[in-house]
Formats: C-alpha cells, structure tokens, sequence
C-alpha cells in the first residue's frame, strides 16, 4: 500500500513536470527547468535562505535575458520601459496576486485588496486623506515633530551619547502616522528608549512574510491567539500584535461614535464615507490603519537614514547641502515649506539619489491583467500571468544609471531638461493605480526632517559602513546582512 502510494506521488510529480515543461502557457519562456517546474527552487531562496531569491531573480537576467519564468506560473521582467505596462495608471485592468499578498497577513487592507474595481473603490476614500493638497495642510504638524527630534538629538549632545539615526527617524515617523492618522500620537520620541520593541517586532515579524505564501493558513489565524500566549510562543509577534489590539480599540470607538478627535482621523474618513457598511468593519478599519503603521514608518524612516549615511559620509555633500539650506533657513528656528526645500537644486538632487539607493523594497510586487495579453517584445503574455519587476533591478542598471553603486546627487543636475524622464524612473515608491498611498507624506518628511537635521546639527558617523545598510535580505522590508540597519552617529553639535 505504502510502495503504491509512493508510485502513485512520483507518477504524479512526472506528469506535473512534463506538462510545466512543455504544455504549460509559459513553457515557451527562459528560465531554469527546475523554476518552472516546482516553486521549491523559490521557497528554498526566500524561506530556507531567508529572502535570497532576487539575488536567483538577478542571476536569471543575467543568463536568459530581460524576460524570465522565475517560477512555475509567474513571469519576471527587468527592463524599465515595460514598467508602466505592469504597473499601469490607466484604466486598464490590474490585479494583485493572491498568493503572494496574503503573506502581508492584512487581507482586509487596500494593498492586499486583490480584484482591480475592488481596490479602486477602497483606494479614492484613502487617497483623499493623504493628497498633496492635505499634506501641505499638515506641515506645521510635522515641523512640531521635527522639533522634538531636534531636541533629542540635543540631550544626546548634552548627555555625550551616540544615536542610531534609524531608531531616531523611526520614533519619529510613527509618531507623525500616528499624530495625523489616528489622531493619537505613540510619543515615541520622547520616551526613553524610543520604543524600539515596535520596529524590533516589526523586522522580526517580517522573517514569516515568505512562509505565509508558501502555506495554506488562514492570514488572520494569529489574531485568534490570546495576546499572552503568542507573547510567550512568539515575543515579536505577541509585541506587534498589542499595538494592532491598540489599534482595533480605537477602530471600535470610531463605529461606536465615541471617543471621536477633533480632526479628521483614518478611521472618521472611512466611517463617513459612502462606502458600503461590509466596508466598514472592525477588521477593516483595523487592517488598513495598521498597513498605515507599517507602511507609513519602517520605509520612510528608512529613507532618510540612507540619506543620511551618504551625506555624513562625504563631508564635501554635507558641505554643500547646508550651505544651499542658508538660502531659505537663513535662521536655524526656521521652518521652509516644502515647495522651498524642493525648489533647491542641490539639496532636492541629493534626496533623490538617497531614493534610489534607498530602494523602497526589493520584493517583485506581481500584477495580474486577466483581460488581456500583453506583449513585450517578441513575446505574448498570456492572460492571467502574474508578471513583476524589482526597484533594485531597475535602481541599479548602468544603463540607465551609470555607475549605479555610487552615490551621484549631480547625476540629476546633469540630467538638465531630461532630469523628469530620469525621475519617472525611480520607482522606489512603485508606480499607477496601486502606487503608495503615502508618497506625498513620505516625501514632505524627509524634506522637511533632513532640511532641520543638516542645518541645525553637526553629526559625525561612528561604527558605520556600506554593509551597514546594503541591502541583503528582501522581507518586504530590506535587511542587510547583519540583520537590521543601524546609522550610528556622534552628536557634535546642535543650534
């Protein structure tokens, strides 16, 4: 019985393997054999080697072409001018991949929302909140959080301690998420030790993101786990998961009518929409703030310690970004909008740079058109094809990008009148309908977080090479090899 059943799987596993091989839609595409016949070649890179697969994505290119079947159903492009074809901001029809957005483990949230029309209805409420109308509305906010990051850095002046400019920015975007979308600021920087747990939980919740593909469970089982339990079977999870309960708090106050802030919150906007009361859930509402946690921190905050790592390390950058800031900060207490700051050549360069080789992420983000072939080249797509691209990938072409690895703020200079056809490049906050909802926020904090950090302090890097934020692990967020980034700096002086 045992021997016949095993022939039984083996004669199974042939037939599956012949007919990915040679009958299958995509059996026509490059790639490795092994790829496009099992998805144990990519679990083996992103789960056993924990998140090692777009290296195996690079490699691929780099043998088989632009155009690569990375695994038996999915297709991977690495050619910047297909992007917008992928991700469109035409009506045209895109949707998410299931199997690969239920690793978020936020199933109720607009970036796990799968179905085009779906998300186009959940995204317009969203959108409204975070516009670049409301977020120059909301500056002064982020100038008063800014100050409290001044002043810490100020104590650790004071108190002769070094700072790990990651942790700092962290504290501070949650902060500012919170502040706006829940009406509720954490307070994280004025707390002692910054709350580092959060972002610690965070990291090392990610390390699941992989596994949650490959498994059939339930993406939201981990919410039925008492808080207590998953505490002591999974510290990071438990830590994560109190926040989330914090969240689901307030989400339920908001359907209740109490306990409502005076200014317009996430959960206000989405309560008085016109949305469908299934839309308006507990769970819900509490997905999408948390997405706003997640999102709205770890990659903003990372952004401007990438910033900030090559700028202290060339003190000539860091020379020239604070004399150009003296033209609209000619005090230190004063506070340029952000259409002041992006007006700056040099200093509006060396930010874009820092984007670049910030990333944003290096996990592929597939898009599905089932109405449609598309075409790239010589090739036809068929209907139905989960297709991807990688920021990386596309970040690090020489052709485009010549010498990519270097950091190059006058490469934008250079551009001149070609400098948007270069910036529409960038795809670090991904690009069309399904572009991240917080790009115009993202941006007014790192322009007007940097501009107050340059001019008011004086930093010295300390303990802190490449490697230290070189990405090496892709977990939706970007990891180096020694498992977090970290920014360590001396506080030499603050004005």
């Amino acid at each position: 019985m045992l021997l016949t059943s095993i022939l039984a799987l083996v004669a199974y596993g042939c037939v599956v393997a012949i007919y990915r091989l040679y009958f299958h839609p995509l059996s026509k595409f490059p790639g490795p054999k092994l790829a496009a016949i099992t998805s144990i070649y990519e679990f083996y890179y992103n789960v056993l080697k924990d998140g090692l697969f777009v290296w195996e994505i690079e490699k691929m290119h780099r043998e088989y072409g632009p155009i690569v079947r990375i695994n038996p159903h999915e297709l991977h492009i690495n050619d910047h001018s297909f992007y917008d074809e992928i991700y469109t901001s035409s009506s045209s029809r895109r949707d998410k991949y299931w199997p690969y957005v239920k690793g978020l483990a936020l199933p109720r949230s607009v970036v796990s929302t799968v179905p085009h029309q779906h998300h186009a209805i959940r995204r317009k409420h969203l959108s409204n909140f975070f516009s670049a109308q409301v977020v120059r509305s909301i500056e002064p906010l982020i100038h008063d959080h800014v100050a409290k990051l001044i002043n810490r850095l100020a104590q650790f002046h004071r108190d002769k301690q070094t700072v790990d400019l990651n942790v700092l920015f962290n504290a501070l975007t949650i902060d500012i998420i919170s502040h706006y979308a829940y009406g509720a600021n954490f307070n994280f920087l004025e707390s002692g030790d910054l709350q580092t747990e959060v972002r610690e939980s965070l990291i090392a919740l990610t390390s699941g993101f992989h596994l949650m593909r490959f498994v059939p469970l339930d993406p939201t089982l981990i919410e039925k786990v008492p808080i207590p339990l998953l505490e002591l079977l999974w510290p990071s999870a438990g830590k994560l998961m109190s926040t989330k309960r914090r969240i689901r708090a307030q989400a339920i106050d908001a359907l209740g009518g109490v306990n409502q802030p005076e200014k317009e919150t996430i959960f206000s906007t989405l309560v008085n929409s016109d949305l469908e009361q299934s839309e308006k859930s507990v769970q819900r509402l509490e997905d999408e703030a948390f997405l706003l946690l997640q999102a709205g921190s770890e990659t903003t905050g990372h952004s401007l310690g990438v910033l900030m790592f090559y700028v202290l390390r060339d003190r000539e950058v860091y020379r020239r970004v604070k004399e150009e800031l003296l033209q609209v900060m000619p005090d230190p207490e004063s506070k340029p909008s952000l259409a002041q700051l992006r007006a700056l050549s040099y200093f509006s360069a060396v930010i874009t740079e820092s984007f670049r080789l910030a990333f944003g992420t290096m996990t592929r983000l597939p898009r599905v058109a089932p109405d449609e072939a598309l075409v790239y080249k010589q090739w036809t797509i068929p209907p139905g094809t989960p297709l991807s691209q990688t920021a990386y990938l596309i970040h690090m072409d020489p052709s485009v990008f010549p010498e990519p690895e270097k950091f190059d703020p006058e490469r934008w200079i250079r551009a001149g009148e070609n400098r948007k056809k270069l910036e529409s490049v960038l795809v670090n906050w991904s690009k069309g309908r399904r572009q991240c909802l917080g790009i115009n926020l993202a941006y007014a904090e790192v322009y007007l977080a940097a501009s107050q950090v340059f001019r008011r302090t004086d930093l010295t890097l300390l303990d802190t090479s490449l490697k230290c934020i070189q990405p090496v692990r892709d977990r939706i967020i970007i990891l180096p090899e020694s498992g977090g980034y970290h920014i360590r700096v001396a506080v030499d002086g603050v004005q």
